[in-house]
């Protein structure tokens, strides 16, 4: 039986709709499947970025620190922003001696995040560094301490940098109020007790030197359980490998490191013996 025109139309109608229908959909579907497609490159790109962050934080435990730092580079590149991942790298960079690049490292911390207290904290341990082939300078390292501090008043590391560069610069009297405060914040700081003696013993004051210096190597002594708060640590004693900071750029490491085998026999004589030689060593560093 042959079809009418009416039939034929009808037909033509309905397969013209389907047609357009499927224009009409199409671009929906292809769009469905592109964020489909999106969401799954994004998790994976995460995932590959923490797997590459781990492994990053278990060489910088382990010491490892040319494979941590090459680490952190393969994790920012999936993720540029990351603080920790900035943060960790150039501390990295500084444990290699590549203090322009961890320079790089905290700077580009703080474009990302201007309120960083930490990135600031380490640009100034940086431009205070006095070893070979760092970028000196104290009134950088002076204002980026002063940041610090405003950004993060709980945190006595700027106070005790801030009394140091005071010290380094000749100003005894500008050293005594931010040592007063990490004492007061922090009372077993064995770098303020021993630097506060100092200035006491450089104004001709023996025994209130005695005092504080003999209060500095009874915290320093390793049998001593010294609590420290995360980030708060004076020295490298103590502190857990996440949070201990870098063995470079520790201005008075070497005092510090020796008031814990210091005798108590002859603390007066060790005292006078390391004071003299801190004065002739600051006498040389100050501008």
């Amino acid at each position: 039986m042959r079809k009418g025109p009416a039939a034929a139309a009808g037909a033509a109608a309905v397969l013209f709709a389907l047609i357009t229908l499927l224009k009409v959909q199409s671009p929906r579907v292809d769009v469905a499947l592109d964020a489909a497609r999106d969401t799954t490159g994004v998790r994976a790109t995460v995932r590959e970025f923490w797997e590459i962050y781990r492994e990053a934080t278990g060489h910088r435990i382990a010491g490892r620190f040319g494979d941590a730092r090459d680490a952190y580079r393969r994790a920012l590149e999936l993720n540029p922003r990351h603080e920790d991942a900035l943060y960790y790298l150039g501390n990295m960079q500084l444990e290699l001696g590549h203090y322009a690049e961890a320079q790089a490292a905290w700077a580009r911390q703080v474009q990302v995040n201007p309120r960083s207290s930490r990135a600031h904290s380490r640009l100034g341990d940086l431009y205070a560094c006095m070893d070979p082939g760092a970028p000196r300078d104290l009134a950088k390292a002076e204002a980026e301490f002063r940041r610090a501090l405003e950004l993060n008043r709980e945190e006595t590391g700027p106070l005790l940098r801030l009394g140091e560069i005071a010290l380094m610069r000749g100003r005894l009297t500008d050293a005594v109020s931010p040592l007063d405060a990490v004492i007061g914040s922090h009372s077993r700081s064995v770098d303020a007790h021993f630097l506060k003696g100092y200035v006491a013993w450089k104004r001709a004051q023996p025994e209130r030197a005695a005092v504080l210096f003999r209060t500095a190597v009874a915290l320093a002594r390793p049998a001593q359980s010294v609590q420290h708060r995360p980030g708060e640590g004076d020295t490298k004693r103590g502190l857990a490998p996440a949070v201990a900071p870098t063995s470079r750029c520790r201005v008075f490491s070497a005092e510090i490191d020796r008031l814990s085998s210091v005798d108590s026999a002859s603390l007066s004589t060790e005292m006078n013996e390391m004071y003299q030689g801190l004065d002739g060593r600051l006498a040389r560093l100050a501008p």
